[in-house]
């Protein structure tokens, strides 16, 4: 008996935040008690949703004394209530939050409505360009001399950059650098967010920047918060090429038939055939045909991804193409079976190796994921006549499903997913894309080829440690009905030798550059088509 493996967010358009969808989030999210025993404080709203947190935390994240130790974990709590019982609203409540769930270290559990800018506030009129984690001033007020573009940003405040970053590394969750900067990025506006890192006192005072031009010479220039943000005109050169450029929310290919290459854009591990095949299961009868018909307008360019396989893998054929390269440069992850669909077409080994699942199994996991935990006791059942164990991390993998091909899931006969028979499998060079925006299933897709030996990584390293907490689902805190995200999942990378690296780290970096961009370029695919040639 398999149980059909999927990796993505209970409620996956939390991107969506109007007032509607935010008011569906909270219908669907549930509030489960930590254990059967869990008696909730004596204190306000905002002391009494920390403490259920806390808790909750404690019993059902995966391997959290790795992340942090119990005593740095209870004080850390500890700190949590103290600055409740001062709370003023629930915006500020929400920052805190965030700071307490960053210390997971966890790119996937996070407040996860916070706002560092309400709409009326003033604003500072800057932008930062991160290039291998340097911030370059890539834009700024029209008041202030456009001469400074270009400059390399070495100090905030008086503070050093390499203090800011790890100011900024603190507040966002994540477990990589590389992550917590590409969430950073636009928030360089707000002064709230600023204000949380310690650089400024109030949201009215000014930020003072210390640059160093391209000749070396050293300047500072002052940015004042401004009711309206006017930027200069950014000169970009025409793309040398354009399809490279994000072209939508889904999938789209070209075939370069001068090269014999594909390029592949993957900028989801979702589409509409995994959102319906898992509906019920983090849905309702009542508010399904509301959601399908929200997700139905989000994968407008993600409806069918064996379709678009099919059709590219068709041209392949046809045209003698040798080399593809797959784009996961804006993919933020999804469901993992998406990126089991492409591996497929890649290969025709039987050996292939995969994540493990280790899960958290708790009376949190059990309310929450009620599906998935009746297959999974239902299996232990038959397997070991005795229900699960509570307060345990299981290897569901090894243990329940006795590690099972790697494809049995897309080939099994009541499988909704699309794949060509008829196709050969493709015999040529695969090189992938990635940057810090790759992450979660998109990043296990990564990792499952690199550590199969079945692709050349180029470019930056991702926003994922690949082996990490992950399988986040969204829970509603019950007095303020604040929502956060949080992982009861832990996946294990394929060659486990390696769980100790913060990232995939591609086989060739090529760094994306401030004047790269600004001069249509696209580096790192660049550099690929040069080694084909």
């Amino acid at each position: 008996m398999k149980f059909m493996r999927h990796i993505y967010l209970v409620l996956p358009f939390l991107s969506l935040l109007s007032c509607s969808q935010v008011k569906i989030m909270r219908m669907m999210a549930k509030s489960p008690a930590p254990t059967s025993t869990y008696r909730a404080i004596a204190g306000n709203k905002y002391e009494k949703d920390a403490y259920y947190l806390g808790e909750v935390i404690r019993h059902a994240y995966p391997k959290l004394a790795d992340k942090i130790t119990p005593a740095a974990y209870d004080s850390a709590l500890t700190e949590l209530l103290l600055r409740c019982k001062r709370m003023p609203d629930e915006r500020a409540f929400n920052l805190e939050l965030q700071r307490f769930m960053a210390k997971l270290k966890d790119g996937h559990s996070k407040a996860t409505l916070v706002r560092y800018w309400d709409k009326g506030e003033d604003r500072y009129g800057v932008r930062f360009f991160n290039e291998g984690g340097r911030f370059i001033l890539s834009n700024i007020q029209r008041s202030n001399d456009s001469s400074l573009i270009g400059s390399a940003v070495k100090t905030i405040n008086g503070v050093d950059i390499e203090l800011v970053k790890q100011r900024i590394r603190l507040l966002e969750s994540s477990e990589n650098e590389h992550f917590a900067l590409y969430r950073f990025a636009g928030k360089e506006t707000y002064p709230t967010y600023w204000q949380t890192l310690g650089l400024i006192k109030t949201t009215r005072d000014s930020l003072e920047l210390g640059l160093e031009r391209a000749d070396g010479q050293m300047v500072k220039t002052t940015i004042r918060p401004v009711p309206e943000l006017l930027f200069y005109k950014e000169k970009f050169a025409p793309s040398k090429h354009p399809f490279t450029y994000r072209q939508n929310d889904g999938f789209s290919y070209k075939i370069l038939e001068a090269q014999k290459t594909a390029y592949l854009q993957m900028n989801t591990c979702l589409d509409l055939v995994a959102y319906k095949s898992e509906l019920k299961n983090y849905t309702n009868v009542l508010i399904r045909p509301i959601v399908l018909t929200m997700l139905k307008k989000r994968t407008k360019n993600a409806r069918n991804f064996g379709l678009v396989l099919q059709s590219m893998f068709r041209e392949i054929q046809e045209k003698g193409v040798q080399t593809l390269v797959l784009d996961l440069r804006n993919n933020t992850g999804g469901d993992e079976r998406l990126g089991k669909q492409i591996i497929w077409y890649l290969t025709e080994r039987k050996d292939l190796r995969g994540f493990q699942d280790f899960y958290q199994i708790s009376n949190f996991f059990r309310r929450l994921a009620k599906a998935d935990y009746k297959k999974f006791n239902r299996l232990h059942q038959e397997l070991y006549g005795a229900p699960l164990p509570m307060d345990t991390l299981l290897n569901v993998t090894a243990t329940l499903l006795k590690s099972p091909g790697y494809f049995d899931d897309l080939e099994k006969d009541d499988s909704p997913f699309l794949l060509d028979h008829n196709l050969p499998k493709f015999k040529g060079k695969v090189y992938v894309l990635i940057g810090p925006k790759t992450f979660s299933a998109a990043q296990w897709l990564a990792t499952t080829l690199k550590d199969n030996g079945l692709a050349t990584i180029v470019g930056l390293p991702l926003g994922n440690q690949p082996s990490s907490q992950t399988g986040a689902s969204v829970l509603k805190l019950p007095h303020t009905k604040t929502l956060v995200s949080l992982s009861y999942l832990y996946g294990e990378r394929p060659d486990k030798r390696k769980n100790a690296e913060d990232s995939l780290y591609p086989d060739v970096r090529v760094e994306r550059t401030f004047y790269g961009v600004r001069a249509g370029r696209d580096e790192a695919f660049e550099w690929v088509l040069e080694h084909v040639r």
